[in-house]
């Protein structure tokens, strides 16, 4: 899973924003190797979007479940 999600960003040029859209059970097994504390204990909402941010190789979980443009921008500060 990280293999796929690493060939996706060495790919990519380093300053590169790219949309990655996923089945909600990868992304949460995503989350939960990352940051598990940060897994909400439901399911993720259809349609919403979960942001894990890479710098350096080191990876981050920047937002989880957002819906709203307020937690999207919140996700993004």
């Amino acid at each position: 899973m990280q293999t796929s999600f690493a060939q996706i960003v060495a790919a990519q040029p380093d300053d590169a924003k790219v949309l990655v859209v996923a089945h909600g059970v990868f992304l949460s097994a995503m989350v939960d190797l990352i940051a598990p504390e940060k897994l909400p204990a439901t399911l993720l909402k259809n349609a919403s979007v979960t942001r894990l941010d890479v710098a350096d190789g080191a990876w981050q979980v920047r937002g989880v479940n957002l819906t709203s443009a307020s937690e999207l921008a919140k996700a993004d500060a």
